[in-house]
């Protein structure tokens, strides 16, 4: 089903829709499969489709060509974070719900797209998480069996208390939440990259278990290269530079993370034996 251009799609019937609390509800469940139709022409297009598909039936039940139009016009481009992507779509039902003109309502779901994906990424990947995998990590380090069942249900619960949220409050603010959520884009954005930076510290420290038995022999003094020379300078700092090394090659020079894996496994066999580390 190709796009078409805005300007040769109008809709004919212009009586307004509500849609309910079950309407959005739908709509919400439908983008947890938001990837299963990822493509490289047109992203998350397909899956954009499938979830708004009952609301789109809904609101143009009276003319079946205005539905066709519709889809038309949400098959195209269209990427976000998995767990935000509610916010845009309902920003995009709230306009077409009032059957505003086809020019508005692609433009407010494209305009949330990538502010909410920033937020998105920012809140949920680089930081929530990261703090749930953490407390999971922890839990299962002192052999505690609860360790991956927290995890799923934490999770569940916080990608769902954004997924339905934005779904509410997108649908019930309308056209008027791009204007706030632009003013507010920087600066949620800015804080929680630096709690996630934060929190990636933290968990660098926590899990990365580097050392080295090196000693060195001067004379009659023995110095102890990890407890007298890198502890007195900064405790976990081999864990700290390797991470460092690590991130390097993947963002700039293009590593596989399947590669760095295999070359960290010989690596550490190697050192291990030559009693390096």
């Amino acid at each position: 089903m190709d796009a078409l251009p805005e300007n040769q799609i109008e809709f004919e019937d212009k009586t307004p829709v509500t849609l309910t609390h079950a309407d959005l509800n739908k709509v919400a469940w439908r983008t947890m499969l938001l990837n299963t139709s990822f493509n490289y022409e047109r992203m998350q297009a397909g899956g954009v489709l499938f979830a708004l598909l009952p609301a789109l039936k809904k609101i143009h039940a009276n003319n079946p060509e205005d539905l066709k139009k519709s889809l038309k016009l949400h098959n195209e481009f269209f990427n976000t974070n998995t767990f935000v992507v509610p916010g845009p779509l309902a920003l995009g039902l709230a306009a077409e719900s009032r059957k505003e003109p086809v020019a508005t309502i692609n433009a407010v779901k494209l305009a949330a797209m990538a502010p909410l994906a920033g937020i998105g990424d920012s809140l949920l990947w680089a930081t929530g998480i990261p703090i749930i995998g953490g407390i999971a990590a922890s839990l299962a380090s002192t052999g505690n069996a609860i360790a991956p069942f927290f995890y799923i249900l934490v999770f569940f619960l916080l990608q769902n208390l954004v997924r339905f949220g934005l779904m509410r409050v997108g649908y019930r603010q309308g056209i008027q939440a791009i204007t706030s959520l632009k003013d507010s884009t920087r600066m949620i954005t800015r804080a929680a990259t630096l709690l996630g930076l934060t929190v990636i510290g933290g968990l660098i420290a926590a899990y990365v278990s580097i050392t080295t038995p090196l000693v060195i022999h001067a004379g009659d003094a023995v110095v102890t290269v990890q407890k007298d020379l890198l502890d007195a300078i900064a405790p976990k700092l081999l864990p700290l530079l390797v991470t460092g090394l690590l991130f390097w090659l993947i963002k700039y020079k293009g590593a596989k993370p399947l590669t760095l894996i295999s070359l960290i496994a010989a690596i550490s066999l190697a050192f291990s034996w030559a009693g390096i580390l």
